[in-house]
C-alpha cells in the first residue's frame, strides 16, 4: 500500500486542491489497477513520511502491531484516518444488512382499501394533558372513588373530542365498558356544561 497525492483544478476560481488517498496495487484481468481504500483528505505531512503513515494504515487495516511502533505524530494521524474508516464501515455493513434483511412485496395501490379503522392521535393527546394537569389528583382528593374518576375521564375525554354531541361520546371506542352501561354516566352527560 501507499500513498497517492491527487490534484483537481476547481474551474471557477482556478485554484488547485490536493488530496490523498492510501492506495493499493491489484491484479485483474485487464492488467494491474490501483484501488482506493482510504480516503484521507488533505494531509500536511512532508513526502518522505507518507510510506511509514501507509505502513501504519496497513497495520491497522490488517489488525497487526507494528514490531517497532510509529512515531506519536504518525500514529495519531493514522488513528484518526482509522477511526473514520471504521465509522464509514460499519455504516456501509448496517445499510447493506438492512438491505439484505428488508422484505418487499409489490402493492397495488388501486386496489388497498381500509374497512375498519380508527382515530387514535386525539385520544392519546388528551389522555396526555388528563394526566399532565393531574386530573385523576385532583378528583381523588374531591373524594370521588376510582369508578366515579374513569366516569369523569370519559366525559371530558368525549367533550374533548366531539364537544357538541352526546351521543358521540357513548360510542366512544376506548371508553370503559363499565362506563358505558352506566346510568352516572348519562347522568354525567348530561350535566356537563354545553360548548
Amino acid at each position: 500500500m501507499f500513498i497517492r497525492a491527487v490534484s483537481t483544478r476547481d474551474h471557477k476560481t482556478g485554484s488547485v486542491y490536493t488530496t490523498h488517498h492510501l492506495v493499493e496495487s491489484i491484479r485483474t484481468d485487464r492488467g494491474p489497477r490501483q484501488r482506493v481504500i482510504l480516503f484521507l483528505g488533505s494531509l500536511d505531512l512532508p513526502r518522505g513520511q507518507w510510506r511509514a503513515l501507509a505502513a501504519a494504515l496497513e497495520e491497522r487495516l490488517g489488525g497487526q502491531r507494528a514490531l517497532f511502533p510509529a512515531a506519536p505524530a504518525l500514529a495519531a494521524l493514522a488513528d484518526v484516518a482509522f477511526a473514520q474508516h471504521a465509522v464509514k464501515e460499519s455504516l456501509r455493513h448496517t445499510q447493506a444488512t438492512r438491505e439484505a434483511a428488508a422484505e418487499r412485496v409489490a402493492v397495488d395501490l388501486a386496489s388497498v382499501a381500509s374497512s375498519f379503522h380508527r382515530s387514535l392521535g386525539p385520544e392519546l393527546v388528551g389522555n396526555a394533558f388528563y394526566d399532565r394537569l393531574g386530573f385523576a389528583e385532583l378528583l381523588a382528593s374531591c373524594g370521588l372513588t376510582t369508578h366515579q374518576q374513569d366516569l369523569a375521564r370519559a366525559v371530558i375525554m368525549g367533550r374533548l373530542l366531539k364537544p357538541g354531541s352526546d351521543l358521540a361520546t357513548w360510542r366512544w371506542p376506548w371508553m370503559p365498558r363499565a362506563c358505558r352501561c352506566s346510568a352516572r354516566f348519562m347522568r354525567a352527560i348530561s350535566l356537563s356544561p354545553r360548548p
